[in-house]
Formats: structure tokens, C-alpha cells, sequence
């Protein structure tokens, strides 16, 4: 990413933004989300732990038992830094393309989700209206940061375009989609704001690492908003309560 972002920080292991001009600190959109449950993350881990100790019995040997386990059970989430790193280097290469800036370098590793990019820049011919850029809702209480609003060669709608480097696209990004399309204002570090364009369309670009890329086109609704707020209830809820529920054990003493 190349525009300037507003600052975020870490709170209680979520991603938090510094907007000026508002206080508290804002959870992200997609922190907010990670508090659903993700019941085949577990699986996942467990089939690229289990194929990582498969593939790599004869370098694993070599290692003491309790080393061996570090490294299988650290594997998958190695894989998944490594997918989001290549992910951000993607989407720093739709920045430079919707900005017309020269792309004179490409992270090995990515090469075909920017050349799925460069298709769909070719193919759809979006004319860019804002990109990457950080919405506010301070009133609800939450940031996010937007891949691209444009519009779309030939309907002349303002979409919201975000794109997803991802083996799948989910249903679940209708959330996140919903929550950026209902923020406030658009906020830049040096404390300006700028209005919420009114979004008419909302797609996600898959363009995986590996694979067919797409434009999906995604239906928001205020269903869809309504679920981003109960998440956002979960969220407070494991942020701010969970660890003042619980009083202290306690035992009866056993007379007689």
C-alpha cells in the first residue's frame, strides 16, 4: 500500500485505528468479523500441519521430538503470513494500476494474482473514484480500509471493489462489505474527511495465487449490516467484559 494510513495499533491482540479527531481508538472492520466462529480454520490447520509433517519426515528427523512439534504446529500459521504477505504486495499493485503509477517490480510468488489484476483492469476498465482509502463510523464504532470505489466501464454505477488473493471467496465478506459501504466519512492522517460516496454496487475481485480469477458480485443488504452489528457486540463483549465475569475460585472448608 502505498497511500499514507491512518495509524492503527494493537489492543488486546485486534487491530485498532488512531483517526484523528475521534476518540477512542476504532476496532477494524475485519477484526470486528474475526470474532465469528470459523469452523474450518481448526480443520485447516490441522490438514496443513498434518501435510507438512508428511512432506518433511526426512529434514524433521534431525530434530529433537519437542522441536519437531514446534515446527508442524507452527506450520500452517507460516503459510498463512506468507499468503497475507503476498496478498498485500497484490494489493499494492492494483494501488499503482488505479493510480497509473509504473509497476517495476513483482514479489515472486504473485506474479499470476497481478496478472488476474491486470486482466480485469483491462477487461472491466474501471475508472477509479477513490483507492485505499480508511472509512470511519464513529458513531457504531468502527475503521476500515477500502481496496477501490470506482466505477465500471459501460453502467456508470459507483461500485465497491475488494479483492480477495484467497484460495476461496466467502459469504462472510458480505460483512465487511456492508460495514465499509455504511461508514460515515472517509478520513486522511492529516485529520481531513472527505463524504461517504453512496455505493451502488458491491463485488469482490478473486484473484487467487493460484487459479481462475473473477468478479463477484455481491448483494448487501441491511441483513447483512444488522449481522456486521451483532458481530460487533461479540467483539465488545471478548474485548471489554469477558475478563470481568469470572469471580475467583472458591472452596468450602469441609468441617467435622
Amino acid at each position: 500500500m502505498t497511500t499514507p494510513e491512518i495509524a492503527t495499533v494493537e489492543v488486546g491482540g485486534s487491530r485498532h485505528y488512531r483517526v484523528p479527531g475521534v476518540d477512542p481508538l476504532l476496532p477494524s472492520v475485519t477484526s470486528i468479523i474475526g470474532a465469528l466462529d470459523k469452523p474450518a480454520l481448526p480443520r485447516w490447520a490441522a490438514i496443513e500441519a498434518a501435510k507438512y509433517a508428511v512432506e518433511n519426515r526426512d529434514f524433521l528427523a534431525q530434530f529433537s521430538p519437542e522441536e519437531q512439534i514446534k515446527r508442524i504446529k507452527g506450520a500452517p500459521w507460516s503459510k498463512r503470513d506468507k499468503a497475507a504477505s503476498d496478498g498485500t504486495d497484490t494489493h499494492g499493485v492494483m494501488e499503482r494500476i488505479a493510480k497509473g503509477e509504473p509497476i517495476s517490480f513483482v514479489q515472486p510468488g504473485t506474479e499470476h494474482a497481478v496478472r488476474s489484476v491486470a486482466e480485469f483492469w483491462l477487461e472491466f476498465r474501471p475508472r477509479p473514484i477513490m483507492v485505499e482509502r480508511t472509512v470511519v463510523n464513529p458513531t457504531i464504532g468502527y475503521a476500515g480500509s477500502f481496496d477501490l470505489i470506482a466505477e465500471i466501464a459501460g453502467n456508470g454505477r459507483t461500485a465497491m471493489i475488494d479483492l480477495k488473493t484467497g484460495k476461496n471467496a466467502y459469504p462472510d465478506t458480505a460483512l465487511q462489505l456492508a460495514a465499509y459501504g455504511r461508514a460515515e466519512f472517509v478520513a486522511d492522517p492529516d485529520g481531513s474527511r472527505a463524504p461517504m460516496p453512496v455505493i451502488e454496487d458491491y463485488y469482490v475481485l478473486h484473484a487467487p495465487l493460484e487459479g481462475a480469477w473473477g468478479l463477484i458480485p455481491y448483494e448487501i443488504t441491511d441483513a447483512d449490516y444488522h449481522a456486521f452489528l451483532g458481530a460487533k457486540v461479540a467483539f465488545d463483549w471478548k474485548r471489554d467484559r469477558s475478563k470481568a465475569v469470572m469471580g475467583s475460585r472458591m472452596r468450602l472448608a469441609v468441617t467435622g
